[in-house]
């Protein structure tokens, strides 16, 4: 969740909850942002065990379907919406380290520190405009839809992955079967 629109967030969930408690946002907010560190570590874990590929579209559909219904939690009890930001603090980071480690397995070796500065420098652009995104959304739909909108990134990321896996099974040479990750 981009900083901005989790402290304007994190300000109207408590204000739905009768708490203006600024102390208790703070810690939620590094709670969410500090998940994503166990989210790169255990993604990467599991990328390596299930396969990168796999393990990207498991953690974009979690951090979609967080997206689309944080907003409705809104008026829910407040420990449930702290847990699925926790949820989606932790799968919102865990794909990238799969989108990393595949560009520097797929890449063409020579350039492979210009595929990586690519792509980090689209990572940000596009943190970039969630930054700008979500206020807006929130101005036209209010805070129940304006995650949603962020739901779009990762299930456009789960179709890439899955042409992306399928591509990678039709053209692996078939001794490399033994060395396939566990189904």
């Amino acid at each position: 969740m981009p900083p901005h629109a989790q402290r304007t967030g994190r300000t109207s969930a408590l204000r739905v909850h009768g708490m203006e408690d600024s102390l208790l946002g703070i810690y939620v907010t590094f709670g969410v942002f500090a998940v994503g560190g166990l989210g790169n570590y255990t993604g990467g874990l599991l990328g390596d065990r299930f396969g990168r590929e796999r393990t990207a579209i498991g953690m974009m559909a979690v951090s979609a379907a967080c997206a689309a219904f944080i907003g409705l939690l809104m008026g829910a009890p407040l420990w449930l919406l702290v847990v699925v930001g926790l949820v989606w603090g932790y799968s919102v980071v865990g794909d990238s380290v799969q989108f990393s480690a595949l560009v520097t397995e797929l890449a063409d070796q020579s350039y492979v520190g210009t595929a990586l500065t690519l792509q980090m420098a689209f990572g940000f652009l596009l943190t970039g405009a969630t930054i700008w995104l979500v206020p807006a959304a929130e101005q036209a739909v209010g805070w129940r839809w304006a995650f949603a909108v962020l739901a779009v990134g990762p299930l456009a990321g789960i179709v890439a992955m899955r042409r992306l896996l399928r591509l990678r099974r039709e053209h692996a040479p078939a001794s490399a079967g033994a060395a396939q990750p566990s189904q």
